[in-house]
């Protein structure tokens, strides 16, 4: 464990200057959610000096173009707006604080849907090489999202950062979050199926063992290995045909 977690450190020093340097004196980081449908929650967005947060700051958020609320950044620099959809789908929020702007997806879900989480390190990307994507990745995800939904799961932080590297490499659009089991356990007593959930370790899968169906690109615990995406994709289909 602990060469997995300098592992990780190591992997947000390259994430951090990997990705262009934002040399303004402030900007605004969005935070990405997965809720249930009809279910109060708060979006969220944190005010940043150039190297820290930056509290008293208004904030504005934004739906479609539509004004849907504003509030004041705490000391944090974390401003919350409470909010609920009636209906299941992918939302983008917009976060804007002066001449500062960042975007938050949200993961609306309903009774039935059906969740493929997707690990980042060493599933998409090839640790500790960022720039690189996992061969057939980019592909069966475009092919999986039409039947699935698809949330992106990470145990890094700099989520703004790998938002960011997923759009420049054309990944599907979707949330990315930080890895909370009860998070997903809570959807699942509400409905949702997790059918799948590809881990590039037994980390996320010792924690989450509720899941239909665990891939690893190595051997894991409780994990089916496979040898690439496609090999994933056939699993998941035969399993489970849409």
């Amino acid at each position: 464990m602990v060469v997995f977690n300098c592992l990780i450190t190591l992997i947000s020093v390259l994430l951090l200057i990997s990705l262009p340097f934002n040399v303004s004196t402030a900007e605004i980081i969005c935070s990405d959610s997965v809720v249930f449908k009809n279910q109060e929650f708060f979006v969220g967005a944190q005010t940043r000096g150039r190297f820290f947060p930056e509290g008293g700051r208004i904030v504005r958020f934004y739906l479609n173009n539509r004004l849907i609320g504003r509030t004041l950044s705490g000391g944090d620099g974390y401003a919350y707006l409470e909010q609920r959809f009636k209906r299941a789908g992918l939302y983008r929020i917009k976060a804007r604080s002066d001449d500062d702007t960042c975007y938050c997806s949200v993961m609306v879900l309903g009774v039935k849907d059906r969740l493929v989480l997707v690990q980042l390190e060493g599933v998409v990307f090839n640790i500790p090489f960022l720039g690189e994507l996992k061969d057939g990745s980019r592909e069966v995800l475009k092919e999986l999202k039409g039947h699935y939904r698809i949330v992106y799961v990470t145990l890094l932080p700099a989520i703004h950062k790998l938002k960011q590297w997923l759009r420049e490499k054309g990944l599907p659009e979707s949330v990315v979050v930080n890895f909370d089991p009860q998070e997903f356990k809570t959807l699942k007593t509400k409905g949702v199926s997790i059918t799948a959930l590809v881990d590039s370790s037994d980390v996320l899968g010792s924690f989450l063992s509720d899941v239909d169906r665990c891939f690893s690109f190595k051997e894991s615990e409780g994990c089916e290995t496979v040898e690439d995406w496609r090999e994933i994709k056939g699993r998941i289909q035969k399993g489970y045909a849409p």
